[in-house]
């Protein structure tokens, strides 16, 4: 009964879930940068990276991003770490 109210509420039907698994699939490919560089814009930490890192660290609880994006999360943690918070559930 709560599962299905929460899918009404947030309009969670198939169209919408592969509507999602295509903005993240772009987010990543925006993000790859990160492979190549340690910040996402200039040479020191900003306000794209936390917010990168902030919005995406609850994949960290699902294991196939865990498993096909490892340097998303490894970046993710190093952000948590030069901000001195905490890692976030899943790393």
């Amino acid at each position: 009964m709560v599962i299905q109210v929460v899918r009404w509420q947030y309009q969670i039907n198939s169209a919408t879930v592969e509507q999602a698994k295509t903005r993240l699939q772009t987010a990543f490919e925006v993000l790859a940068v990160w492979k190549h560089q340690p910040y996402l814009v200039g040479d020191q930490i900003s306000i794209a990276d936390i917010t990168a890192a902030a919005l995406l660290s609850p994949l960290a609880l699902i294991p196939e991003y865990r498993e096909d994006y490892p340097w998303l999360f490894e970046r993710i943690k190093e952000i948590h770490s030069l901000c001195q918070e905490p890692f976030p559930p899943g790393l």
